[in-house]
């Protein structure tokens, strides 16, 4: 689908043998966005559930916004990024790839 004010968006999780968690997630506006945010949940997966960890946020009035975090994960699992974004009035998510730690 055509989207009308987001260019692009997208994240990502990469969890180190020592269980630290980097999670990232960006959107980019097209020409002419005057606010975007990216939210980003670190999730674990419970019993067929995924709970939420941790959670980012940057919002601003220009046409990007970025989340870059390190997180120190203090149980073993499965984990997925689920990221909330928007440019303007348009909305998106998106899930990372899953990593186990």
């Amino acid at each position: 689908s055509r989207m009308t004010y987001i260019s692009s968006y997208t994240t990502n999780l990469d969890i180190s043998s020592t269980g630290v968690a980097t999670v990232t997630g960006s959107v980019r506006g097209k020409s002419g966005v005057t606010s975007s945010y990216v939210t980003c949940t670190l999730q674990m997966s419970v019993g067929g559930d995924w709970v939420d960890v941790k959670s980012w946020t940057d919002a601003n009035n220009a046409r990007g916004s970025t989340v870059a975090e390190t997180y120190q994960l203090s149980s073993r699992g499965t984990y997925r990024v689920f990221m909330e974004c928007g440019a303007n009035t348009e909305e998106k998510t998106l899930t990372s790839a899953y990593r186990t730690y």
